[in-house]
Parts: C-alpha cells; structure tokens; sequence
C-alpha cells in the first residue's frame, strides 16, 4: 500500500496502519513502513511477524508528520520470514526502499549480475531487487521515467511494486508487471492512495482506476502512467459510490470460493517462484537414491499420488508413495542412508508429516520439502525445500494450494527426465509450454463450468451419499474431489477407482445414486469407463460426467456433463479437479456448512 498527499501530517501513519490491517488477510510473515519525514529523510519500522505484533513496535511513530508513506503485509516465497528480509528492503545506500506483492522471475541470476556489479544485498527476499535495479540505473539516467521503465523491462515475473526514494521524495513509483494495483484518490483530488485490493483503500476514496502492465509517477498533485512499452496511458478513474467493503476482500461470500478463483493468479506467480538451481539439486537427489518416498496426509497424499504417477511416466523413477500417517509404522524399517523423502504439506507443520520426517532422517533419510508456508517446521528439517507460492491459503478446504503442489512436482519430474535422458528436450519444452499456459486454460474452465456446477449442485444436494471415480492419472482428482465433498458438504464422499466399483461399490448403487465420473484421457480406459457407466445406469445410477470438448460420447449416456478445455492427458488433473472443487463449494453453501472452518477441522493437524 501507499499514500501520498500535499501535506505531512501524523493521519498518514494512522490510516496506512488501518490500511495494512485491511491486507492482513493476504501474509503473515512480516509487517512493515517507510516514510519520509519533514527533513526528508526515510524512516522505517518493521516487525517479522504477524500483523497484530506490529502496533507494539511504533513507539512514537503514530505522532510523526509523514509523507510519502509505502508499506506491506509480506508473504513469504523468497526468504522466510526474518527482519532482513521483512519489507520494506532497500539499495545499497538506503534512499530507495520498495514494497513488492508477487514474484519476480529468475531470482538467483537476477541477483548474481547485481553481485558482479559490487551491490550489496541484505536480504533473500526478491523485492530487494527492484531497489537494486533502479539504484545501478540511476548511475547512468536521471529520468526517473525510464529507469522505471528500464528496471520493469529487466525483471520480469508477476508483480506490483511501490517506490519511495530520498532523491525523489516527493513522489510515489509504481511498477506492475503481469499483476494488478489499485489507485484511489479522495473526493479534493490531493491524496492518492495505492493498494494491492480495493477493499482496503474504498473507505478512503471517492474513485479509483486499476494498473496492470504499467508504471506510474504520483505526486500529490499529478498522476503519470506509461505501458510497459513507453506508451502513455490516460488517467481514467471510475467513480466507487455504489462500492461497498465485503466482508470477504473481492466480493466473494467464503475464503474458498476466493481461493478457487485466484488459482490462475497464483499459478503464475508459482510458475517464476522455483530457482532451477534448487530443481536441478533435488533431481541430482533423486537420480542417485536408492529408494524414494512420496509422502503426505489428506490433499497432501492425493498430490503425492500424482507425482508418484508422472515420476514413473515421465522420469523412469519408481517412488513409493505412502500416507505420511502410516509412514513411521509401515515404511521406517525399510528406510536406510541413501533414502529420499519428498514430503508435502502445505502449512508445513502438521504433527504427522513433522513425524515422519523425524524418525526417517534418524534413519539416514534426506529431506524434500514441499511447502506453502517458509519458516515452518518441514522447512527446517528439510535438507532441500521448494516453496509453492500460491500465497496464503486461509480456507481449510485446500484449493489453489494443490495445484500448486502440482505444480512443484511436475517441475522436479520434468527436470528429472532431462537429467536421466527419459524425454526428448523438444518434448520437455513442448510439455514446459502447455504447462505455462494453465493458468489461462483454469480461467476459461472457471467461466464455462461455474453456472452449469450450481445446477448439478441443486439437484445433488439433498443427497447424503456418492461415488467419484475415475482412472489413471485422474484418480488422484477423484479422490481428491471426494474429500473435498466431504470436508465441505458433509456429504458421505467416496473416491473409487473406476474399474473397483464392480468390486464391492456397485451393491450399493440404487435408484438416483449420485456417481460422479470424472473420464480418464487413457484411450483403453475411457472405453472401458464409458462401458461402466452403461453399467451403473442400469442400476439407477445418476452419473454426473467431468469430460473434455472434444468428447461426444458423454451427452449419450448423462444429462449431466461438465466439459471442460481439451488438453493433453498430462496436464488433465489440474483442470478437472476445479469442477469438483466448485461442486463442493456450492454443495455446501446449498447445505448451509461453515464453508471456510468445516467442524473437527483445522488448517493443519497438531496431535
């Protein structure tokens, strides 16, 4: 966030904190303010902690006259959470100091052409960066302009970063570079106010505009914006009377329904987050143990599971894959030096998974950590960790964080292949490219599955129990999808694979049965899944079909298709799990569940 009006004066420092207080939502991992005060000096105060502990660190700041005045609510992807790496973060000479919500691109690289060039860096966080840049293009251009410009150009990602500098402190800086920001001014045009949400500015402001691909200059008195490409954008702002702060940021009714439609947002933030250097560490890893487990509890597990699937597929590398529950009764005696352990969670400290990994590493276990959350238990223990990136994640129900869980692992086997020769490297581009276009592929399956979800949900909902099933590289989703169902609905969900239900499952299925198939992308498996739902209809099954647009077979065998776009068979399972998790949502929203706190359940499990 960011502030700057004509005057200093101790409002700013006050409303910023109400404003900050307002993104908490957003990280949790360190809080933190710069300003400039009369003497037009920059002053900073920063906690790397939660929001709620940063009020009890102001001391007399609350009385100062500030202004400009730029600060953050962090979320930790690059660096834990620590006071060098909690924002603000600033050049070598501390004049320039940047706020930044996202992810920039090729971190490690980025950092050591600065290195070379004699910079100091204080921190591991990404942001440092953006200080860095402008502070070596300022040696060579007084334009703040187009060092703003230059220094987007050359850090690429998706991020939206706020500026103050000592040598400019009568203005605010602006990049935003494949993210978006929001702009408000007050009804006497002399303050404009900067945030990453427009719920956490609508108190104060009259109108607002949104920046995408763009840098801004303001002054308390004028506002400059210019594409990306030098262009010159018109200041057009849009009156926010009939605006009203929600009670969930963004307009949505619960925490998960945001989640699931951020997902595209926080794929492509993932997407940049990995450093190659730490993928190629984990492959070299995996390519030399003697034997490899994935482990994981609830949607952890289901993403194991995949990754299990595409290790073998893909890379040739036979892993084990195992509940991390069971993990310490059923697999520690097998566990010897020479062992590898990818371990998920995405808070990174549930009791099991800590387990686990405790009593394999007394074993001679090396750690892979996947995990949403720095700082966290799994992250230490880990001798390697790749975050996900997806941001905080506050709903129980997991949503946005599984894929990127997907995500992590698809990244690790594909680099595992090309080291172990298994895939051609045209194949691996070519699988590297549908992958960067996911985000986009998730965007159009949410607006063309969302309406005819709600429909199936009205009439699915009064039911009290369901199969979802499904084959192959979807059986994972499948079981996924039930847990979701269950965790959100209340409803009994069962995940069964396609080919069981004639073993047993079937008896139970009566007249209006619920059965949700989601169709693999296995040639042999489909037929042989079409076959089965002829089966189950004739015991009064009532199938509900997750398909592709290209299959024109399922509109023969239920009114109730979802179709979502054709993509290669790899990449199926990001794609299909967002009806299901939609199904859920609106199961149990019809149900009138607690969607975000389901009973008995909490973000992570502590025994």
């Amino acid at each position: 966030m960011g502030i700057i009006s004509k005057d200093f004066s101790s409002d700013n420092v006050k409303i910023a904190i109400e404003i900050l207080g307002k993104l908490s939502h957003l990280g949790n991992d360190g809080t933190g303010l710069a300003a400039v005060n009369k003497k037009l000096e920059i002053q900073v105060k920063k906690v790397p902690r939660e929001f709620s502990k940063f009020n009890a660190i102001l001391d007399g700041f609350l009385e100062l006259e500030l202004n400009p005045i730029i600060g953050e609510i962090r979320f930790a992807t690059h660096g834990r959470p620590s006071l060098e790496n909690t924002p603000p973060l600033s050049d070598c000479k501390e004049t320039i100091f940047v706020v930044m919500e996202g992810v920039i691109k090729d971190y490690a690289s980025k950092k050591e052409n600065l290195l070379d060039k004699h910079h100091v860096f204080n921190s591991r966080n990404d942001a440092e960066l953006i200080a860095h840049v402008i502070e070596e293009e300022l040696q060579s251009n007084k334009d703040l302009e187009k060092v703003l410009l230059n220094t987007a150009n050359y850090l690429d990602g998706s991020y939206a970063s706020i500026i103050i500098s000592s040598s400019f402190p009568h203005l605010i800086s602006i990049i935003v570079n494949n993210s978006k920001l929001y702009i408000g001014r007050n009804g006497e045009g002399d303050t404009y106010y900067v945030a990453s949400e427009l719920d956490a500015i609508s108190k104060y402001i009259s109108e607002y505009m949104i920046l995408n691909r763009a840098i801004a200059l303001i002054a308390p008195d004028k506002l400059k914006i210019k594409s990306l490409d030098g262009k010159k954008i018109d200041v057009n702002f849009r009156n926010i009377n009939l605006f009203s702060e929600h009670r969930i940021p963004g307009g949505y009714r619960f925490y998960m329904e945001r989640e699931i439609y951020e997902s595209p947002l926080a794929l492509r933030k993932a997407m940049i987050v990995h450093q190659k250097q730490y993928l190629e560490l984990i492959s070299r890893m995996i390519l030399g143990a003697e034997k490899i487990y994935l482990i994981g509890a609830g949607t952890s597990y289901h993403a194991a599971l995949l990754g299990g699937y595409i290790l073998r597929e893909l890379a040739g590398i036979s892993a084990n894959v195992i509940d991390s529950t069971e993990f310490p009764y059923y697999a520690l005696k097998d566990v010897t030096p020479g062992t590898v352990i990818i371990a998920l969670s995405q808070s990174g400290k549930s009791t099991d998974i800590i387990r686990a990994i405790s009593k394999a590493k007394m074993y001679g276990a090396s750690i892979v950590g996947i995990l949403n959350q720095l700082g966290s238990p799994l992250m230490y223990a880990s001798n390697l960790y790749l975050p996900i990136g997806v941001g905080l994640e506050h709903a129980v129900p997991a949503t946005k964080s599984f894929l990127g869980q997907l995500l992590a692992l698809y990244k690790i086997t594909f680099k595992t292949a090309e080291m172990n020769n298994t895939i051609p490297k045209e194949k691996i581009r070519e699988f590297q490219d549908m992958m960067h276009a996911l985000p986009a592929l998730i965007e159009e399956t949410l607006s063309i599955v969302a309406a005819r979800i709600e429909e199936i949900a009205k009439e699915l909902y009064e039911r009290n129990s369901m199969y979802v099933s499904s084959r192959g590289l979807n059986f994972p989703i499948a079981l996924e999808g039930a847990l979701k169902i269950k965790e959100v609905s209340y409803i009994h969900a069962e995940g069964v694979e396609a080919g069981m239900l004639r073993h047993g499952p079937k008896a139970v299925i009566s007249e209006g049965f619920p059965v949700i198939a989601v169709m693999p992308y296995e040639r042999d498996a489909r037929e042989d899944t079409y076959s089965l739902i002829r089966e189950i209809k004739d015991l009064g099954a009532d199938v509900t079909i997750i398909t592709d647009t290209g299959d024109m077979i399922a509109d023969k065998l239920s009114d109730k298709v979802i179709k979502i776009p054709k993509v290669d068979k790899l990449f199926t399972p990001f794609l299909n799990v967002i009806p299901l998790q939609l199904l859920a949502l609106h199961l149990g929203i019809l149900r009138k569940t607690p969607i975000d706190a389901p009973r008995g359940l909490s973000k992570y499990v502590v025994l």
